[in-house]
C-alpha cells in the first residue's frame, strides 16, 4: 500500500502482472485514483524497485529496459509531492492517506509515456551530469544504477526534506556515479540512529564515511558542476546535462549548458535535457 514520505510526499508501489517490456529509463505513466477523483490523471515518473539479482539478460535492451541486476521492470514506485494548494490532486491523496492505514488502492495507469530529449541513447555519452532539486531526483534514481554509469557520471542533488533523502539512499550508496548531496535545512543529522536504520548491515560500516564525502551543507554551485563535466569528457567526446526540479533551478543550468557549449572544442558535443511537469 501506498506510504508517506515525512509529511509532504507520498510513495505509491505500482505492481504490474505483466513486466513492462516497453519501459526505458526516465519514462512516466499517467495515473488515477478513482476514489480520489473519476477523470483526473497525472504524469509521475516511474522508479524501478530493487528485486533482490534477477539475470540482466532478461531484461534484454540496455538501452531500454532497465537491464539492471538490481532493479524489475515489473513493480514501480511513483513520488507524488504535496503542492500545497488546497483542493489540488496531490494535497487530497496525501489527506487521504493520513487515515489509509496502508491499504491497498486501485488505481488506473495509461503508459509508460517519454523519453530523454537527447539525441544519442544515454549509453554514449563520455560524460552525464544530473542536475535535481527536491523531489525531482526521481528521473534520476534508476538511472544511477544503469550498467552504462562510470565515475564521469554525477548526481548534483539539492534538497531541504531529509525523510527523502533517507528514503533514497538505496539507490544512492553503491551508483557508481559521483553523487553530492547539497542539503538546504540545518536541522538533523544523517549520521543519527534515525537514517542508520534505513541503511542495510552490510553498509553500515562505511555509510559514515559516505556521508561525509558526499554530503555538503550549502547550495549548489550548479555553473561549477556542469562547467566541471565538460572540462571532463575527453576531447572529441560528448557530454549529456540532465535538470529537473524549480524553474530557477532549470535556468540556472540551462545558462551554464549554454556557456559551456559555446567554449568548447571543434568535435566536443555538449548536449541538454530538462525534466518537466508542471501540473
Amino acid at each position: 500500500g501506498p506510504e508517506l514520505i515525512g509529511k509532504d510526499i507520498a510513495v505509491l508501489r505500482l505492481r504490474f502482472e505483466a513486466p513492462l517490456r516497453s519501459y526505458k529509463l526516465g519514462q512516466y505513466v499517467f495515473l488515477g485514483i478513482p476514489a480520489l477523483s473519476k477523470y483526473e490523471l497525472k504524469p509521475l515518473t516511474l522508479v524501478p524497485v530493487a528485486q533482490g539479482s534477477p539475470a540482466r539478460e532478461q531484461y534484454g535492451d540496455t538501452e531500454g529496459l532497465v537491464a539492471n541486476a538490481c532493479c524489475s521492470n515489473s513493480e514501480f514506485d511513483v513520488l507524488v509531492k504535496r503542492s500545497g494548494v488546497a483542493g489540488r490532486w496531490s494535497d487530497r491523496l496525501l489527506k487521504g492517506l493520513k487515515s489509509h492505514g496502508g491499504k491497498r488502492i486501485r488505481v488506473v495507469v495509461d503508459g509508460p509515456y517519454g523519453a530523454l530529449s537527447l539525441p544519442f541513447v544515454i549509453s554514449r555519452y563520455d560524460c552525464v551530469v544530473m542536475v535535481a532539486g527536491g523531489i525531482g531526483v526521481t528521473p534520476f534514481l534508476a538511472m544511477l544504477n544503469h550498467p552504462s554509469v562510470s565515475k564521469k557520471w554525477s548526481l548534483i542533488w539539492s534538497v531541504r526534506d531529509k525523510e527523502l533523502v533517507k528514503h533514497c539512499l538505496p539507490f544512492l550508496l553503491h551508483s557508481p556515479a559521483a553523487v553530492k548531496i547539497h542539503l538546504t535545512s540545518a536541522s538533523g543529522d544523517l549520521e543519527s540512529d534515525d537514517y542508520r536504520a534505513g541503511v542495510k548491515k552490510e553498509d553500515s560500516a562505511h555509510f559514515e564515511q559516505w556521508v561525509g564525502n558526499n554530503v555538503a551543507f550549502s547550495r549548489p554551485d550548479l555553473n561549477w558542476y556542469v562547467k566541471n563535466a565538460v572540462e571532463n569528457t575527453k576531447r572529441g567526446g560528448m557530454t549529456g546535462i540532465l535538470v529537473c526540479g524549480p524553474s530557477s533551478m532549470k535556468d540556472d543550468v540551462n545558462e551554464a549548458y549554454k556557456e559551456s557549449a559555446a567554449g568548447v572544442q571543434s568535435g566536443h558535443r555538449v548536449h541538454f535535457h530538462c525534466e518537466t511537469f508542471e501540473w
